[in-house]
C-alpha cells in the first residue's frame, strides 16, 4: 500500500495556563498487515512507528487551541497507540512551560476515504525541573483509544527515536 495523508489534530485544554512553547514529538504505532504463505492478509507482530515533530513557526499549543499538522507517510491500516513527548525548546526560558493536552485526533486519508482515530490524553505534560509549580508532570505519555496507558516522568535519552521505540516496547 502506498502513501497516504495524515492530519494530527491536537487540542490543548481550556484550563488556565495549559499552553506551552516547548516542542512536541508525536509518534504513531500500528500493527501492519502482511501476506501469509497463502497470499491472505494477516496482522504482523511488528510495530511500525512514524515520528512527527509538531513544531511550526506559529505559536502552537496555546490554551484552548486546536492545532492541526499535516504529513504524508506510509499507509497504517490501524493506529493502535500514540505517544507524545515534550522536547525542551532551547529558546524557551519561561518558568512555566507545562502543557495540558485534552486529546489527539489522527485523521488518515487514503484512496479518498478518511478514518479518524481519537486518543484522549487529559493530562499535564512537561519537564518537572523546569516547572516546579505543577505536580506529577509527564515528559512522555503513551495512549490508546481509551486514554493514557503509560507515562514516563523523564526523557530517557537525547535520541528521540530511541525514546519512542523504548517507550512503546516497555508499555505492554
Amino acid at each position: 500500500m502506498g502513501e497516504c495523508r495524515y492530519v494530527a489534530e491536537v487540542k490543548t485544554s481550556n484550563e488556565g495556563g495549559s499552553g506551552t512553547d516547548d516542542d512536541v514529538l508525536l509518534s504513531i504505532a500500528s500493527y501492519t498487515k502482511v501476506l501469509d504463505g497463502n497470499g491472505k492478509e494477516k496482522w504482523s507482530n511488528e510495530v511500525k512507528l512514524a515520528d512527527w515533530n509538531l513544531d511550526t513557526d506559529n505559536d502552537d499549543f496555546e490554551t484552548g487551541a486546536v492545532n492541526k499538522f499535516y504529513r504524508e507517510d506510509i499507509y497504517f491500516a490501524n493506529i493502535d497507540r500514540i505517544s507524545l513527548e515534550i522536547v525542551p525548546n532551547g529558546t524557551n526560558v519561561t518558568p512555566s512551560s507545562a502543557w495540558k493536552v485534552e486529546y489527539v485526533k489522527i485523521i488518515r486519508t487514503y484512496a479518498g476515504e478518511s478514518t479518524s482515530f481519537i486518543f484522549p490524553i487529559n493530562t499535564w505534560m512537561g519537564i518537572e525541573e523546569r516547572d516546579p509549580s505543577q505536580n506529577d508532570l509527564k515528559a512522555i505519555v503513551i495512549a490508546d483509544k481509551t486514554g493514557v496507558i503509560c507515562h514516563y516522568k523523564k526523557v530517557m535519552t537525547d535520541d528521540l527515536n530511541l525514546n519512542m521505540k523504548t517507550a512503546f516496547e516497555n508499555c505492554k
